[in-house]
Formats: structure tokens, C-alpha cells, sequence
């Protein structure tokens, strides 16, 4: 018997259970003609398993022939788009700027803000700090981690974890190196052991104890060759032995890139002491243990030392976050706001493939009708038009996915500071997954709806039109419409964001610095404290360095200073006095001639020269913002300021008023500032050689080098760097956030103009016979076009309004990443739509003048 293979499940079940009742009658049968009862009850078995399994294979081939017709409908769908060059390439393209572009934000996303520390159990890893006045200080003092460690439970294991660096010695030659000095709880808190060797004890954290490190991969390999029997080797790091414990495993280089790390030991007894540190401080909660009930133990222990500090009263409490958090909780708006924008793209570009296969279907509707008249189903042609956007949702996907690969390099180099995590940014597994599921999402968006209205063709209505022409309901009308008002709407919404970004960049780019920054060079150079342990010492060290370095060619100005604009963290000392308001300054100490090396623009008085020496009346000059602080309601110049870095700690004379200059970015409001001389203070870290050249200033590493080995063989240059440099890593962000934002926007916006003239060409050729007649009636050219156009500038004035709501209602998103602009900006609320109608119109315009070349007599011929 020969199974019908296009016959339903229902009727294959039919089908089955009359056999079933055939073959028991058939058992009944054979019963009475003599077989036993189990003879015939096995034998209807057999029988019944027989019809199981023929119907279990009817199914399968069923299900195989179902997955060979849509095979079918994929090799058809595949001839119609090569057949269909120019719309498949348009579709593929489209899909794929889309679909790359999200999966290039995604990789970025997934690698700062969605994977994991690379730490075991890495979510119970807590970052803990203090908090003054409600602002998180980052960082937490000694004291409070005294007594955290004490007295919260929450906590399996906290350490400390103090910055810094060192000059090693006894290799080939001296580096520079970034290091940190840590309690003993360090790695056990990280959850990490060292590769080779052991961890700090506890005992070694007590001052006095041996003095150990523990090196890292990379410093194990490069500067020790890999050797094993560096454990137990004695090394010198500024000046100081250490003997080598351990060796950290390759990828390890917590906190900060760090090449060592030391026994932290400080000076004993520390919740008593009346010198304040500051510290990192990191915690791994117990097992079943919350942040929360974590927070409030911090919270009291705070108290409790503040008992002890008056001074402290009410002004402290504790912070705790996760360490993620922590490290990159900073980047998460800018990343999360570059992801939204991409994924409107997104949108749009589906948008823009469904307006082209909403046309390519409409004129299809013949052919779909002669499919049903020959028997099709509607749902026959559903999974054959959608099976047309298979093929473009792979293709674009696949060359979506290339685009990550060579954005996300592109990413890094435009900003490699922005984003903390750079070095592990790589598309992995995970973006290949989310890649696909974008895809078929894509596909489902776009395939559906043109695939549901060509399957609901007017089957009389198609037949009646030829096979070159068709027909639009209101219903496809009005959809098609309304796709062309989301696009105008949502790619508004980008132009607006990406010009309060750019504005808040241009803003940023035209601060008025207050010094000259072309030329200016610094060199930063961290001496020893055991080989240069007084001020007198470093002075005298850099005083010999500028000496070499003013007989260099090019070289214009040398001065000292303990670090450059841009480089400030934040207040260093409290300025005032028995007539002047006690303010937080910071405080710069450099060298008579650094004024002068870094262009500071003089408002008031003058700048410092030889009278300013040690011995002479003390001088100081302030900022403007200094100034203003101090000095309210009258001129600065001449009046007396106290401070404490002075020869003999009393006040000191207000020389001068400079303006204002950017500590730490050209986007942070500066705070007061003033400038000593070093000739003429008790202290002061001189840690920079600052070089005014006529020439490239970068140049001039390669000689300043040779000058320092000149002068200490044993002394390395920490880093150089160029004023100019330092701005644009200031901007970096904003530049970067700008540019992309601003690639997308372009994107939304040659996406909506190519939707809107889609649709208007569509429109122009449903209307032929109707522009022919008015033209053969005499209608005059501009009112053909004014009459076409019409239709689009509705739709795009549609598509404004609802963009201007939009970006009313979603740019308070952006207030933390705009600067000099407000996020209802009235200049950039007027010019986004004002840009958008002019391309809205220059889409319209020219299917409208092309409606005006139409040949009526052609048009108007009898078929």
C-alpha cells in the first residue's frame, strides 16, 4: 500500500484507527477459526506494532517533507534575489551596518560591563571607602580599616592595598615600575595564589619585619629571564633590598597594571596615630552573607572611630560596592548610552529593509494570486515570502559580524584610556551567540509583517492587473507610512543626542585653558627616597638635570615643578588666616621659572623673578577662583595670606593673579590654586622636569633621557608627555562618544531618507496613470511635484514631532555627559529638526520631478 505523503496529521490518525479496528476483527476472526487466545493476542500485537510503526515513519516523512519544501522555498528565494541584485545588495548592506554596528557596542559591553572579574566567585568581591560630606572618597584611612577588620563579621577576609612605585636597580638597566604594597589578606581576599613560591604572612606586614615582594609574570620574564631561583633573590627597589617570596600567575596585574607588590608595614600603633593614610580597601564577603548587612557594620565601625577624631564628627560614613562596580562603574552611562543608540539603528535599518520588501511584495501580487488560483495556501505563501528573508538575515549577519573585528580595534585606538578593560575587548562566544539571535530577530522583524501582507492579496483584484503592476490597500498604505514616521522619529531622536554630544565637545575644546600648552613637555621623574631623602636632595638633583637640559637645541625654557596642568587630583592643603576664609587649594610648588616654562596668562600683579628667594619675603600667587575665595570683595595683590609651606610658616605676600587652569581635565571646573615658589618653601615633592621647545617637544625624550643617565647612571624617566598630548586624553571620551554617536545619527539618517524615497518612488509608480492624465490635462510641472511631495513632507512632519517628544522625554539621559550645554539646548533642538525636513524634502523632491518626465501618451495607452 503506497502512503499518501500530503495527507494531515488528523487524517493520518483517522487513517490509522481503521486499520486498528481491520486488524482486530481480523484477530477475532482467527480466533474463532482455532488459534489460542494468546496466539491471537500476539498476533494482533504484532499487528498493531506493525501500524505504529508505519504511522511513526508517515510522521517523520511527513515532518522531512515539510522541512524539504521550505528547503524548497530557500533555493527559490535564493534565484529570486540573485535575479534581484540591486535589492538584495541594498537589504544585505543595510542589515549588515546594523547588525555589525550592534554587535561591535555589544562586544564592548559584554567584555566591560557583563563579564565577570577574572577572580573566583567574583561577585562576593566588595570594594569599601569612605564617604565625607555624602562624596565617595574612593579611598578609606588606615584607622577605619583597623577597625573594620575588628569588627564585620560579613567580611571572610579585608586588605589594604597602598599605590606607589619604584626604580629597580641590579638589572641591565634601571625601570621605572608600578607596584603596590599590600596586607596579607591581598590575594587571599582576591581568591589568587602566586604561580610559583608563597604568600605574605601576616607577621610581614608589622613594621621592622623583612622586607619581601612577590613579582609579577611579566617582571619575572623580562627582567629575570624566567629563572625559577629568583625565589630567595634579594632585589633593589629604590634603593632598598627585598627578597623575592612568589611569582603571580600570567594575567595577573591587579590593581593597576602592577609589575610587584610589597608587605605593606606601617608605622605602629595605627588606630592611634595622628597621621591620616589613605588606602584601597577590598573585602570578600563570607559564604550566605549580603552587601547590605556588610553596609551596616561598616557604617557602625565608622562611628566608632570617629569617636575617637572629633574632627570627624558627622562628616564620614562607609561606602560599599562591588568591585566591578568599582572598576567599572564609571564607564557603565557612556556604554550603556552607545548601546541604546546602536539598537535604534537597529531598528531603523529593519525598518528600512521591511519598507523594500513591503514594495518588492506589492509588486508581486499577480504572481501570488496565480500561486493561490493554482491551489497555494495563504500560509504556503507566508512561509514563502518569509523564506526570502532568511537568506538576507543570514547574509547580513555574517557581515555584520565581520565589522567587530576591526571596529573594535578602531574603538581602542580612538580612546584606549576610556574604557578600563581594553586589553580583554575580543569577540567571543557570547557575541556570536547574541550575533545570531540578533539575526533571527531581524529577520522575524522584518520578514513578518511583508511576508502577512502579501499572503492577504486580493485574489480577484490581482488577476484583473497585470503582472508589471499592482495594487495598494489603505491598510499596506498606512503601514508603510507609519514605518517611514518611526524612522524619521527615531533617527531625530540620534541627530539631537549626537549634536548636544558634539556641542559639549566643541564646548570642551574651547575652554579657555590659561596657559600655553603648544611646546610644553613634561618628564616625569619619581626619585628615590633612600638615595634622595630631603628636599635639598631632589633639588639638587633636578637643578643639575635642567643645567643639561638647557643646552639642548630647541629647548626655550626649563623649569621644576611637582607635575603639570592636567595632572592634579585634587586639594592638598588649607589656605587662610586669621582675616580669610580657610578654603581647600591645591597648591603647585615649582621652580621661579615654571610660571613662566608653562605660559600662565597673568590678570593682576606680576609672575615670579629673582626676588622670590629663600630668605626673601615669602610670595605666593593665586588662581582667579583663589583669588575670588579669598578676597571677595577686593584686589588680591599686596594683601597678606597664611599658609603653612613657608620658610618660617608664617603669611605670605599675594604677588599675582593668574587665570585659571584645568587640574584634572579641561571639562572639570577648576577649583582655587596656588603657586609657590620652590626656592622658598620648607618642602615639597619635585617629581617633574617641565621643558618649553620651539620645535616637536617629543622629540627631545630620546636627549632628556641621555641627560638624566648623565646625571644619576641609576635613575630612570618614569614617563614623558606632551601638553598636547594630555588635552586630547582629556577629551578623549567626548570625542570618542561624540564621533560615534555621530556615525550613527549619519546612519539613521541616510536610512530614513532612503525609506522615505522608497516609498514615495513606490507611490509615484502606483499613481502613473494619474500623474499621466493631470499632465496630459496640462498641469504644470510644480504642482505635479508639490502634489507628490506633499504626501512624504506629511509624513516626515509626523515623524519630527514625534522626534522632538522623543528627544525631550530621553536627553535628561545624557545631563552627566554634557558640558557648556543644556539637555534641552534650544540651538540643537531647532537645527536637529530643521536638517532632518531638508533631507525629508530632498527625499521627496526627486521621485516628485521624476513624476514630472512621465510620457502620458505611454502611460495612457490602451493594453
Amino acid at each position: 500500500m503506497r502512503w499518501p505523503f500530503g495527507k494531515q496529521r488528523r487524517e493520518d490518525a483517522d487513517f490509522a484507527e481503521e486499520i486498528r479496528t481491520h486488524l482486530q476483527l481480523e484477530a477475532d476472526q482467527l480466533t474463532r477459526e482455532g488459534l489460542s487466545g494468546a496466539e491471537a493476542d500476539s498476533a494482533a500485537r504484532r499487528a498493531f506494532g506493525n501500524v505504529t510503526t508505519t504511522q511513526e515513519r508517515f510522521h517523520d516523512s511527513a515532518s522531512f517533507v515539510r522541512i524539504e519544501r521550505f528547503g524548497q522555498d530557500l533555493r527559490r528565494a535564493l534565484r529570486a534575489l540573485v535575479k534581484n541584485r540591486a535589492f538584495a545588495s541594498i537589504a544585505i548592506v543595510t542589515l549588515a551596518l546594523g547588525i555589525g554596528a550592534t554587535s561591535t557596542m555589544f562586544t564592548i559591553v559584554n567584555a566591560v560591563l557583563l563579564r565577570p572579574l577574572p577572580f573566583p566567585d567574583a561577585r562576593r568581591l566588595i570594594s569599601v571607602s569612605e564617604s565625607e560630606k555624602g562624596q565617595d572618597m574612593g579611598v578609606a584611612t588606615s584607622q577605619d580599616f583597623v577597625e573594620w577588620r575588628r569588627s564585620t563579621p560579613s567580611f571572610a577576609a579585608i586588605a589594604l592595598i597602598g599605590g606607589g612605585g619604584a626604580v629597580l636597580t641590579g638589572v641591565k638597566e634601571p625601570l621605572q615600575l608600578s607596584g603596590s604594597a599590600v596586607s596579607a589578606d591581598f590575594l587571599p581576599v582576591l581568591g589568587v595564589l602566586p604561580a610559583i613560591g608563597r604568600n605574605f604572612r601576616s607577621d610581614e606586614n608589622v613594621p621592622g619585619a623583612s622586607r619581601v615582594v612577590i613579582l609579577s609574570h611579566t617582571l619575572w620574564q623580562t627582567a629575570f629571564a624566567g629563572d625559577s631561583g629568583v625565589l630567595g633573590h634579594v632585589i633593589t627597589l629604590d634603593g632598598t633590598p627585598f627578597t623575592v617570596i612568589g611569582v603571580m600567575p600570567t594575567a595577573f596585574a591587579y590593581p593597576r597594571g602592577d609589575a610587584y607588590w610589597t608587605a605593606l608595614q606601617l608605622d605602629a600603633p595605627v588606630a592611634g596615630s595622628t597621621t591620616t593614610y589613605y588606602f584601597d580597601v577590598i573585602g570578600r564577603l563570607r559564604e550566605g552573607s549580603t552587601i547590605d548587612r556588610a553596609r551596616a557594620e561598616l557604617a557602625a565601625a565608622v562611628h566608632r572611630v570617629e569617636a575617637g577624631r572629633p574632627e570627624w564628627q558627622g562628616r564620614h560614613d562607609a561606602v560599599a560596592m562591588s568591585l566591578h562596580e568599582r572598576m567599572y562603574g564609571s564607564t557603565r552611562p557612556a556604554l550603556l548610552m552607545l548601546l541604546g543608540a546602536v539598537g535604534f539603528l537597529l531598528l531603523i535599518a529593519c525598518a528600512n529593509v521591511a519598507h523594500l520588501m513591503l514594495a518588492r511584495t506589492a509588486t508581486r501580487q499577480h504572481e501570488l494570486a496565480v500561486r493561490m488560483a493554482l491551489g497555494a495556501r495563504r500560509g504556503d505563501l507566508v512561509r514563502q515570502l518569509f523564506a526570502e528573508t532568511v537568506p538576507l538575515a543570514a547574509l547580513g549577519g555574517f557581515l555584520g559580524l565581520l565589522i567587530p573585528f576591526w571596529s573594535v580595534g578602531l574603538f581602542v585606538r580612538m580612546d584606549p584610556e576610556s574604557v578600563a578593560r581594553m586589553k580583554d575587548i575580543h569577540v567571543d562566544g557570547t557575541v556570536l551567540a547574541v550575533t545570531l539571535l540578533i539575526s533571527l530577530f531581524t529577520a522575524a522583524l522584518f520578514g513578518l509583517a511583508p511576508a502577512i501582507a502579501g499572503a492577504r492579496t486580493d485574489l480577484l483584484t490581482a488577476l484583473k492587473n497585470d503582472a508589471t503592476r499592482s495594487t495598494a490597500s489603505a491598510r499596506s498604505r498606512r503601514f508603510r507610512g507609519a514605518l517611514v514616521v518611526a524612522e524619521i522619529a527615531t533617527a531625530l531622536l540620534l541627530v539631537t543626542g549626537a549634536g548636544l554630544l558634539t556641542r559639549s565637545f566643541t564646548n570642551a575644546l574651547s575652554v579657555d585653558l590659561g596657559f600655553r600648552p603648544d611646546g610644553l613637555l613634561g618628564a616625569q621623574i619619581q626619585l628615590s627616597s633612600q638615595r634622595y631623602p630631603d628636599a635639598a636632595a631632589r633639588q639638587m638633583f633636578f637643578e643639575r638635570l635642567a643645567d643639561h637640559v638647557r643646552g639642548l637645541p630647541g629647548v626655550q625654557t626649563v623649569a621644576i615643578s611637582d607635575g603639570l596642568p592636567l595632572h592634579r587630583s585634587g586639594p592638598s592643603r588649607s589656605f587662610g588666616g586669621r582675616d580669610q576664609p580657610t578654603i581647600p587649594v591645591i597648591v603647585s610648588v615649582g621652580s621661579r621659572e615654571y610660571p613662566r616654562a608653562i605660559g600662565l596668562e597673568l590678570v593682576a600683579g606680576r609672575l615670579f623673578d629673582q626676588s622670590d628667594r629663600s630668605g626673601g619675603a615669602p610670595s605666593v600667587i593665586l588662581s582667579m577662583a583663589a583669588a575670588r575665595a579669598f578676597f571677595p570683595n577686593g584686589k588680591a595683590v599686596g594683601q597678606r595670606i597664611d599658609h603653612p609651606l613657608t620658610d618660617g610658616g608664617g603669611p605670605s605676600i599675594v604677588i599675582g593673579v593668574v587665570k585659571d587652569v584645568p587640574q584634572r581635565g579641561v571639562d572639570v571646573t577648576p577649583i582655587p590654586q596656588a603657586y609657590l615658589a620652590f626656592e622658598q618653601q620648607r618642602g615639597g615633592w619635585l617629581s617633574t622636569l617641565v621643558v618649553r621647545a620651539s620645535t616637536d617637544a617629543a622629540l627631545l625624550e630620546p636627549a632628556i633621557r641621555r641627560a638624566v643617565a648623565e646625571v644619576d647612571p641609576l635613575q630612570p624617566v618614569s614617563s614623558f608627555s606632551t601638553m598636547d598630548d594630555d588635552l586630547a586624553k582629556s577629551v578623549a571620551s567626548r570625542r570618542q562618544n561624540s564621533l560615534v554617536v555621530d556615525v550613527f545619527a549619519a546612519l539613521s539618517v541616510i536610512f530614513a531618507a532612503i525609506g522615505l524615497y522608497g516609498v514615495m518612488t513606490y507611490e509615484v509608480q502606483q499613481r502613473e496613470k494619474e500623474l499621466g492624465l493631470r499632465i496630459a490635462l496640462g498641469a504644470a510641472s510644480g504642482g505635479v511635484v508639490v502634489l507628490v511631495a506633499r504626501r512624504g513632507m506629511f509624513l516626515a512632519t509626523i515623524g519630527i514631532m514625534a522626534g522632538i517628544a522623543l528627544s525631550f522625554a530621553l536627553s535628561r539621559t545624557l545631563t552627566g555627559m554634557l558640558y557648556g550645554v543644556s539637555t534641552h539646548d534650544p540651538v540643537t533642538f531647532a537645527s536637529a529638526p530643521l536638517a532632518l525636513a531638508c533631507v525629508a524634502l530632498i527625499a521627496c523632491s526627486v521621485p516628485a520631478w521624476r513624476a514630472t518626465r512621465v510620457d502620458p501618451v505611454t502611460l495612457l495607452r490602451v493594453d
